[in-house]
């Protein structure tokens, strides 16, 4: 990741949350988001079935989405997220359409770099599923296509990806 990244993070958060009130529930928001990051694992728990579990995750991601993109997406560098918290940011992130925003904290190019980074953290197997999860959801604009194919034609082990996940590929 760029260097300079977490200065223009800093710099531009004053110009996005003006007042201490904004700041408080952004980072009371961003304190619930993590806690969940950090342990989803999409499935059951013996307190909650997974659709309620899977609830609470879109509730969380929307919450923290709305704060800003940029934020969410940088949340998701941390170590320790978990992939599904990751591979749900990627599809969000695609999925909603990036705008020109005077208060946005990073560009285009900055947010591409952090969901390239997100997605080259994840293992081979979350990384497809991914991908595959794409045309699930019906997201299919040219950000998706430019996270997903140079992930897959310049992964070094190619070949044994085809003879691996041939179906999942093929999909």
């Amino acid at each position: 990741m760029n260097a300079k990244l977490p200065q223009i993070v800093k710099t531009n958060v004053s110009k996005k949350f003006k007042t201490p009130g904004d700041i408080i529930l952004a980072g009371t928001t961003i304190e619930t988001g993590m806690s969940m990051f950090g342990t989803d694992m999409d499935r059951s728990t013996h307190y909650n079935t997974k659709e309620e579990l899977e609830q609470a995750r879109r509730l969380i991601h929307d919450q923290v989405f709305s704060l800003d993109r940029s934020i969410y997406g940088c949340l998701m560098c941390i170590p320790g997220v978990s992939d599904i918290s990751k591979m749900t940011a990627v599809t969000k992130m695609l999925d909603n359409p990036w705008t020109e925003d005077t208060r946005a904290l990073l560009s285009m190019k900055e947010e591409r770099m952090i969901m390239d980074t997100i997605v080259a953290d994840l293992p081979s197997n979350r990384m497809i599923n991914l991908f595959k999860s794409f045309t699930v959801d019906k997201i299919n604009n040219q950000r998706t296509r430019n996270t997903a194919l140079p992930f897959i034609l310049n992964y070094s082990d190619l070949d044994w990806w085809a003879v691996k996940y041939r179906r999942k590929l093929r999909n």
